[in-house]
């Protein structure tokens, strides 16, 4: 089973739809440069793998670069010793690629390979470990990129190998917060989770999921408090989150907030159900299409999720309960 349907698209909170839009289609392609953004039949990877390695044995020189953009920052290296062309070239191996696919990223580190100084070739170095070559059409994942981050180690050149593993810790960090994830989803929706997809506005149509849900939580109270705890098991931020952190936020804004406030009072919370609520009554989305509902909020129940909230290392989350919920007796200045 898939758990995320759409693990590179990140949801950002920001005031007005184009421009949470574009920021977070930003944030997808920063933070996950593996994202293939195209896909077509290619039935000459081999031949262009190939290419390559015929373009590194030709030429006389190598020379490295750091990329800022679009633009070279910086020459790292050069050398026209054929020592460094060759071990260059037993340093790379690639797997082919079943089809056509571009990183949604640009290259940190560019290498230029001359013959009788004119360029013939550029390989560009995306996250460690895929390749973008000037005679390419398609980008190229390194099978083991080890020997190459050896080779550019040794010439004290270590973007790569560092981009390399922000990746890989990022991926383990995506790879745990799914899982907890889907352990604190309702079971009902667990069998249906495959199918939740959403549309070109971000936007899930959770309907489908309400009447199981109803099903295996008849009481209104209890089914509120188990969508507040899914949505407090989230990646952390309340802003800059996977967009399919969305979900339970919009089953429980058809809620009125009447019935979200009951739900909160007169109970301990968990940790998580307190992290949900203060995450829903703080958010942008109940504050924008309720924007007086937050004199319905209890003042102790303010002052129990602010406290919550402070306990948070990230600013931003800090930053919107106090707006939220910091009263004059809360010590706590809004």
């Amino acid at each position: 089973m898939d758990a995320n349907p759409y693990p590179a698209s990140y949801h950002v909170r920001h005031p007005g739809f184009l421009a949470g839009f574009c920021w977070a289609s930003i944030v997808a392609i920063g933070l996950w440069c593996q994202a293939a953004i195209g896909q077509q039949t290619n039935d000459a990877s081999r031949a262009d793998v190939e290419k390559l390695q015929k373009v590194i044995g030709e030429a006389d020189r190598v020379a490295v670069y750091s990329m800022n953009g679009f633009d070279i920052r910086q020459k790292l290296y050069s050398s026209d010793n054929p020592v460094d062309l060759a071990s260059l070239k037993a340093s790379i191996s690639f797997e082919e690629p079943v089809q056509w696919f571009q990183s949604a990223c640009l290259p940190s580190t560019i290498i230029r390979l001359f013959r009788k100084n004119k360029m013939i070739g550029e390989l560009g170095l995306i996250c460690g470990d895929i390749a973008r070559f000037s005679q390419w059409s398609s980008d190229a994942r390194i099978t083991n990129p080890e020997p190459l981050f050896e080779w550019l180690d040794s010439r004290g050149i270590t973007t790569p190998r560092i981009e390399f593993e922000r990746e890989r810790a990022q991926d383990e960090k995506s790879r745990a917060d799914e899982e907890r994830w889907m352990k604190a989803m309702p079971s009902s929706i667990v069998p249906l989770w495959p199918n939740v997809r959403p549309d070109v506005f971000y936007k899930y149509d959770v309907r489908p999921l309400e009447g199981p849900l109803a099903k295996e939580f008849p009481d209104k109270r209890t089914r509120i408090l188990k969508l507040m705890a899914w949505y407090g098991s989230g990646a952390g931020p309340w802003s800059g989150f996977p967009i399919y952190e969305t979900v339970p936020e919009q089953m429980l804004l058809e809620y009125s907030t009447p019935e979200l406030v009951d739900a909160l009072t007169g109970t301990t919370l968990s940790e998580q159900e307190a992290e949900g609520a203060a995450r829903l009554l703080a958010g942008w989305d109940f504050n924008r299409t309720r924007p007086n509902d937050n004199a319905l909020i209890p003042v102790d129940l303010k002052h129990r999720l602010l406290k919550h909230s402070l306990k948070s290392t990230k600013e931003d989350t800090i930053k919107r309960a106090k707006h939220a919920f910091a009263t004059n007796d809360s010590g706590v200045n809004p």
